[in-house]
């Protein structure tokens, strides 16, 4: 079983192959990518978004977040942190609320 890398270590790597090899071409047919990806890992630190570029780099995969039905944003906590108080009247909604509501059935 492969183990997984992180970014820090991936750069690492291809920095001491650029004082090696000293294309990035040659640095890029190591490592199964393109020579610009590898240019950009190692000069600018990118991480790279696309799964097929982090399964060959053996970075953990991405996984899609849900976003949070109440205000549209992705949150680390359980709760909204978005939302401040508790809303118990309709003519209190904000249009958009009133929409998810109406849509979503959702009661007060």
């Amino acid at each position: 079983m492969d183990k997984q890398r992180s970014l820090a270590a991936i750069r690492y790597l291809i920095l001491r192959e650029k004082s090696r090899l000293k294309t990035w071409r040659d640095i890029a047919e190591v490592f199964g990518i393109s020579c610009g990806m590898a240019w950009r890992i190692g000069m600018t630190g990118y991480e790279p978004k696309e799964a097929k570029i982090r399964a060959k780099l053996r970075l953990p995969s991405l996984v899609p977040t849900p976003a949070c039905l109440k205000c549209g944003q992705v949150h680390v906590t359980k709760r909204c942190t978005k939302v401040t108080r508790r809303i118990t009247r309709w003519r209190d909604l904000e249009p958009e609320q009133l929409r998810w509501v109406l849509e979503n059935r959702h009661e007060f």
